[in-house]
């Protein structure tokens, strides 16, 4: 699969703080045998004071990954921040994880975050500071194509950006409610997406089961606007975020004849009006999504 379709396994990504006694079990596929990725979490979620053990217990993981004989998850460590980047690098059998996420990724510190070669993973940079201004957005880009082929998704740091102005979200509603996150959403997809880049949708921050409908609009709403992945906090809500993933039997036979060599440029199917030169990009992630994830019922 090339790297542009590979953010498409990402699926629900599961928030783990690093210091969770049972990071080895969820990174062998044995507590949770659904789930396609996992980030472990060095910043937010671990105190200062516990920042020694997250990184011990880190090190207890991947040495148990090295003897795991079965499929595992994609794995990606939160780094606290740039300066603790080499310190995650240089545990011993780092070589099992999938890449790092970079918190807090702006014109102030990209430089240091990249500068420090990390081999074959990939880096998911999390936008959440300078998001506000289209001349930030468009500095970050221009220098993150150098980096391309590295960079598996983009995250969006929601929660971050309503922080910063004093506010916080209400489970009873989109993220896309929200409108000064709607626009900043909208910014940055218009910045990165035309370059290739994936983008990820924000964290779902509630472990309600009444937020359950709210979670299938939002994750809904992400794909129309471009975005996919989604992290959430509770190994319930993986299943809620994948089945949204599933591909509607109407929009596959679509891109099925969207890509046939033999298909007319232009045709009318399912009362829609399809063409080829237009719609192809689209077609190709469809099908590779149905691969992963299925039709639905």
């Amino acid at each position: 699969m090339s790297n542009h379709m590979h953010y498409l396994r990402l699926g629900a990504s599961l928030y783990v703080p690093a210091t969770h006694p049972d990071i080895a079990e969820v990174a062998m596929a044995q507590k949770y045998p659904q789930l396609r990725s996992v980030i472990f979490d060095t910043e937010d979620s671990v105190a200062a004071d516990s920042l020694q053990f997250a990184y011990e217990n880190l090190q207890r993981m991947l040495h148990r990954l090295g003897d795991c004989q079965r499929r595992v998850p994609l794995i990606f460590i939160r780094v606290r921040n740039e300066f603790e980047l080499s310190r995650v690098l240089d545990l011993k059998d780092i070589e099992f994880i999938d890449g790092l996420v970079l918190p807090k990724f702006c014109r102030s510190n990209m430089e240091r975050y990249m500068m420090i070669d990390i081999g074959d993973k990939f880096y998911m940079p999390v936008l959440e500071r300078d998001v506000f201004t289209t001349e930030a957005l468009h500095h970050i880009r221009d220098f993150l194509l150098s980096y391309k082929d590295k960079i598996l998704s983009l995250r969006i740091g929601a929660n971050d950006m309503l922080s910063s102005m004093g506010m916080r979200r209400d489970p009873t509603m989109t993220i896309y409610d929200i409108r000064v996150i709607d626009l900043a959403i909208a910014n940055i997809v218009l910045t990165f997406k035309p370059c290739g880049f994936n983008i990820t949708g924000p964290v779902w921050e509630s472990f309600s089961q009444n937020s359950k409908s709210y979670l299938q609009q939002e994750v809904a709403l992400d794909l129309a606007n471009g975005l996919f992945g989604k992290t959430v906090i509770h190994p319930w809500q993986v299943d809620i975020v994948e089945e949204v993933y599933k591909v509607d039997r109407r929009e596959y036979a679509v891109a099925l004849k969207i890509l046939d060599p033999d298909s007319p440029p232009v045709f009318k199917m399912f009362d829609r009006f399809h063409e080829k030169a237009t719609h192809s990009n689209w077609a190709r992630t469809i099908i590779e999504r149905a691969r992963i994830y299925d039709l639905k019922d």
